[in-house]
This record gives C-alpha cells, structure tokens and sequence, in this order.
C-alpha cells in the first residue's frame, strides 16, 4: 500500500539522521588551526568560508578568504542523510514515477540503502510497471502491490464508511471488518480520521480554539491547511509567532496578530505541504505565562485534529516572534525538530538545544534598529563552541525587515530535519522514534480529547446553551444551533443570566449575539446593560442585537448607550487627545458597529443622542494617535471608515435631529471626496424629510 497513506507502515529512515550535529567543511592552512564553517567558494584566489555555516552570499560578518598560498587542503562535509531528507521533502507529494526514480539512482550513488528502497517503492506505486523500480525491488515489487491493492479495494473504502458513520455500534462494527480486512491500526486512530476528514483545507483567520477554551477567553489562531491536505498520512508542521509588542492604554493590549503572521510563511508552507498555525498572542510578549498555556492548548488541538508528523513539527517567529522561538524552542526542545528565531533577543537555552539535536537558523540584520544583532552574534558563537547544529545568516543594511529568501533558507532547513532524541516526553506526552514519520493521530485517547473534540449528537436547547458556556470554537458551533431550533425560546432566559454573570467574554459576547436573534424585546434590558460591558466586542455584540431586535424599548437602549460608547472611547485615552493606535482602532471599530445598529431606529432619541455623544464627542475632535508607521495601518482609515459609518447610520435614523450631525461630518471631512459626497446626499434626503 501507499507508504504516504497508512502511516503505521511508514518506512523508517536512519534514526541517525536526526541526532546530526552541525557538519562543517574545514579549511587546513599552512599557519595556525584549520577554519572551520561553510566553504563558499574554493578557486584560484583562495577560498571563502562562513564560520557559521550560512551559504548566503551576502554575508559578510567574520567571513574570512584565506589566500590560496596559505591553503593546504579543503575537506567539505555534505551530509549526504540530511541531503537525502532535504530532496525527499520535495517529493512528498509527487506521484511522478520518474522522480521518485531519479532519487532512488542518487540514493544508491550515495550507498544509501534505506532511502534507496524507499524511493524504489514510492516509485512502484507511482507506476506499478516501472522496470526499474521492479528491479530495484526485485521478488518483493509483487507483494507490495498486492498490498497497496488489498488497501485500495477494501481498506481504504472501509474507512470512508467509517467515517461516514454517526451511529457508534456500526462504526465498532465497520472497524471489526477493517480488522478482518488487514487493517493494524487502532480505533483512536480511525476516529480521528473520521473528524479530520470534514475539515476544509485552505487559508482561515481568527478561529476560536476549542481545546480548553474556558481558560483562554478571546484566544484565537489563523491556520493554513494544504490544498493536498489527505488525513491518511502524516503532515508536516509549523507554528509561526507573529512580532508585535504590548500596546494600549494599559499595556494589556497586543500590537500584532496571527493574520498579519500568516503572509511571511504561507506562500512556503503551501509549496512544500506543511500545516501553518499562527496564533494572536493573548498578552506581549510571548514568553508570558498566559500565552504557554494557550500554546500548548492550541498545539494539543491542531495535532489531534489534523493528522501530523511529530517528527516534523517546527517553530519560526520574526521579532518578538522571534523572540517567543527563542524562549520556546529550547523550553519544548522536545516538542520541535528545528526552530528558527528570525530577527530577535535571545533568552539563552543554547545547551538545550543542543542535547536535543534541536536545529536553529536564525537570521539578523547587522543594523536592525528595533533589535541590536549583538544578540544574535552571541548566540551564533555559543552555538558554534557547543558543537550545536545551526546555521546564522546576517544580512548588511537589512535592517529589521524579514526578506522571503530568509524564510526559504528557513525552510530549506526545516526540510532537512527531523526530531532528534530525547531523554523525556515532548508536549504530547510521547517522543516518537527519531528518522521516523509518526502520525499524530496514534497517539493514545483522553478524556480532554473526547471532552472537547469529539463530535457531539444534536441535543436539546438546556444542552447547545450548556456548551456555549463553555466558549471557545465549540461555543460558536452551539450558538448556531441555538438559533436554528425549534425551541429556541426556551434558551432565551438561561442566555441573559449567561449576559448577564458569565467571566468568560466569548460567553457573554455569544449570549449577546443569541439574544438579538431569539431574545425579542424582553431581552433589550440585558443587552442595553451589555453596551457597558469592560470588554469592546461584547459591547458591540450587544449594540448589533439590538438593531436586529428593533422596537422602542431596544431604541431606548441604543439612545442610552450613544453616551457609554463614547464613555468607553474615552477613557482609553492618555491625556488630552492622545490615543495608542490599537486601543484606536479596536474603539473605532466598536463604534462603526455600534452606529450600524443605530441606523436600523428611525428615532429621534436615538439621532439626537448619536449627534451629541459620537459626532460632537469623537468625530469631529482632534486626536493625536501614537503608531508605528512601518507595521501599523494610518489611523486615519478608521477614522474615515467610521465618519461614513456615521453619516450612513443618520440616513437609517430618518430624523430631522441628524440634519446637524451630519452638516457637521460634512464640514470635518469635505477634503475626503467618499465621506463628502456621501454626506451631501444623506443631507439632501433628511433635509426632504426621510
């Protein structure tokens, strides 16, 4: 069968190759002790070498030419495993006979024995009459595909159905035929298949995590799963940790995000087949005890869900996602085969890495003005004393930007690695055999998993609300289902308590949301108490349902909450009309949404309280926003984005009290043609009377 497919009958690769160390060329010289490092260039001249192993030619710091006059002899160390490991990723996917040959014909050049019958059997499946794999193989060709027949025609259709399956005595009843079938692996194996075959592959921004989501309240993490995504095999993957640093009035806000993480790594990851997960950090910076127990929730999640090599799980960040690598590469040594801190402070562990055969690349540039390469320098020096497996690349001029053949030369490394041994369990409570691929998904089952994971029968309203006070993805999922049942006002009372006295923000932002769908106008009280929720996305939750609940008593609520939003606008700032950037654009957000629900009242009330509170209160001020012009967005996007907002939500209000307001926007934003235009028609409709 496809070795690809059923990843117990994965062939094991040299468990050698991960334990490798850094290999190194050596230069001998006629005075002094050889240099030691990479060899960049051996020609008429003299010979080039990067004592710390980078093969970037625009490198320049401690690259040394020796004069050819001094030069005695040069011994280059290719470490033809790690070249091995390096091509086979690139075929990870191809089903090219002729490719998987051409590898196999290098292997044996190389007396690679193992890698040579791999590649021959890959090639076979490829093409089952390949004359040269067959005699590569020679009287085994036949029984292995007999093999991958006895799966295609019987196995594989079984797991299907199994998956397929809801009722749980069939699906026992299907994975005893599987049995019967040859099938070796076992049923945690099948059931996680089963729940990996519904995920869509694809690019996905801001999911809730389920594992454990009552302790992480708002955490969320973008994912990027393969196009070739096939949960019969294991997978590749990468945590990427986004830059950033704390923002906010207070500090307890985050510059950064996962999404703006994912366009470093994505364009890589999707070519080469590795699964991408870059979560938003719950505080910065990364080392922070809030955001380990996230990490290690979420990795727990997306193993268990997806089907992954835990052999090939690694860690990459740039700037205080570089840092984060930093801190969390040697602490999970572990856990990751090779780390790559791009552009960042380091927090030491160099030892660690090293007893792990935990591989580093990591990257500066020689004047980066946000982080001094010092640190860097330092690292790659006890690093290369240690005898550690790296590579350092130092870019002149580069500042602290992070170019995409940084990212290649990181990957390429990722590519030729695997975990290396280990004298304690990794973060899953298993170190696999290293050299070898090892599913995820065999794994042994707990209860957490079946807690959290496991796909639950639809149940009654008592029940879908009992999840969604859960939060997290798991709370998303109840909340949908909540609106679409049959008694949904059933739930309407255990959801304003849940408003009303739940710690958990995704709880009572969900409630909120809930409430405006099946609440009526009973629940305009709770959702009008909501609009001074301490959280801004409840806040906005909260003014939407409003708008979707509509009546005089939620119009009432919404005039009422005109002054708590421009309250809560401004206490988040720092003095005068000083605002952090992003308390800015979470406040404008809000306030965007918030004024979107009041368009849906034609109210007077409802008009005069916006105009007082919102255009005279915020949009037609001044403030000085503080951000940072090379990462941030120019505030004053959101600003328009909200003055249109405004002069929408006016033309929705139908009120002669938004005549003023909007002469007002009209006057602050004429030089801003959408805004102008657009006020000048929402004048000319109200000043018609509606």
């Amino acid at each position: 069968m496809r070795r690809t497919l059923l990843p117990l009958l994965a062939p094991a690769f040299l468990a050698a190759l991960a334990a490798d160390a850094a290999h190194a060329d050596f230069v001998y010289t006629r005075t002094g002790p050889p240099v030691e490092g990479r060899v960049l260039e051996d020609g008429p001249s003299g010979v080039k070498v990067n004592p710390y192993y980078s093969q970037n030619p625009l490198m320049t710091w401690e690259v040394v030419t020796i004069p050819r006059a001094q030069v005695v002899k040069v011994i280059l160390d290719r470490p033809k495993e790690r070249e091995y490991l390096f091509r086979a990723a690139r075929l990870e996917h191809a089903t090219d006979a002729r490719k998987h040959y051409e590898l196999f014909l290098w292997c044996e050049e190389q007396k690679l024995k193992t890698q040579a019958r791999v590649q021959a059997e890959l090639a076979l499946e490829a093409d089952p009459a390949h004359e040269g794999a067959r005699k590569a193989l020679g009287a085994a060709a036949d029984k292995l595909l007999a093999e991958t027949r006895q799966f295609r025609e019987k196995q594989k259709p079984l797991i299907e159905a199994y998956a397929a399956e809801v009722d749980g005595e069939k699906r026992k009843a299907i994975f005893r035929e599987l049995g019967s079938a040859g099938f070796q692996l076992p049923q945690a194996w099948l059931d996680r298949v089963a729940r990996s075959l519904g995920a869509p592959t694809g690019r996905f921004l801001d999911r809730k995590i389920v594992f454990r989501a009552e302790a992480f309240p708002g955490a969320v993490y973008s994912i990027q799963i393969p196009k070739a995504y096939d949960p019969l095999r294991p997978w590749p993957l990468v945590l990427g940790l986004h830059g950033g640093g704390p923002a906010g009035k207070d500090g307890k806000e985050v510059v950064g995000s996962g999404p703006m993480a994912m366009p470093f790594y994505e364009g890589e990851t999707e070519a080469r087949g590795y699964i991408l997960v870059c979560p938003t950090a719950l505080s910065a910076p990364w080392p922070n005890t809030d955001n380990e127990g996230f990490l290690t929730a979420l990795l727990t999640e997306i193993v268990l869900v997806y089907n992954v090599d835990l052999n090939r799980v690694f860690l990459i960040g740039h700037s205080m996602g570089g840092g984060g690598t930093w801190h969390y590469g040697p602490k999970w040594a572990e856990t990751f085969a090779s780390v790559a801190p791009l552009s960042a402070y380091n927090s030491g562990g160099f030892s660690r890495l090293h007893e792990t055969a935990t591989g580093a690349y990591f990257y500066h540039g020689d004047d980066d003005p946000r982080c001094p390469v010092d640190s860097s320098r330092a690292a790659a020096k006890a690093l290369k004393k240690l005898g550690a497996d790296f590579v350092y690349t130092e870019i002149p001029r580069s500042g602290h930007s992070l170019p995409d053949y940084i990212v290649k030369e990181a990957f390429d490394f990722f590519d030729a690695r695997r975990l290396g041994p280990a004298k304690k369990p990794g973060l899953f409570g298993a170190h696999p055999k290293p050299g070898s691929p090892f599913s995820s998904f065999l794994l042994p089952a707990t209860a957490e998993e079946k807690k959290y994971l496991s796909e639950r029968k639809a149940g009654g309203v008592a029940s879908l609300v009992n999840d969604l006070a859960k939060g997290g993805g798991a709370a998303e999922k109840a909340a949908a289902a909540i609106a679409a049942h049959e008694d949904k006002e059933r739930a309407v009372g255990p959801l304003r308590g849940l408003l009303r006295s739940s710690e958990n923000e995704d709880v009572r932002r969900l409630a909120a949301r809930v409430l405006g769908e099946v609440g009526g106008e009973k629940a305009a009280p709770d959702l009008g108490a909501a609009l001074d929720d301490k959280v801004p996305a409840v806040r906005a939750e909260a003014a939407e349902a409003l708008g979707r609940i509509g009546g005089e008593g939620a119009a009432a609520q919404i005039a009422k909450g005109a002054a708590l939003a421009a309250k809560h606008f401004e206490s988040r700032l720092a003095g005068g009309n000083r605002i952090d950037s992003v308390d800015w654009e979470i406040q404008t957000a809000v306030l965007a949404r918030f004024l979107g629900a009041a368009g849906k009242f034609a109210d007077d009330k409802v008009a005069a309280a916006a105009g007082k509170s919102l255009v005279e209160g915020v949009l037609i001020r001044d403030f000085a926003v503080d951000y940072d012009k090379e990462v941030e967005p120019d505030p004053r996007r959101s600003l328009h984005k909200l003055a249109l907002a405004a002069v929408r939500a006016f033309e929705g209000m139908k009120s002669p009290k938004g005549i003023d307001p909007v002469r007002k926007l009209l006057e602050k934003y004429s030089e801003v043609p959408e805004i102008a235009a657009e006020a000048k028609r929402v004048l000319g409709v109200l000043e018609k009377g509606g």
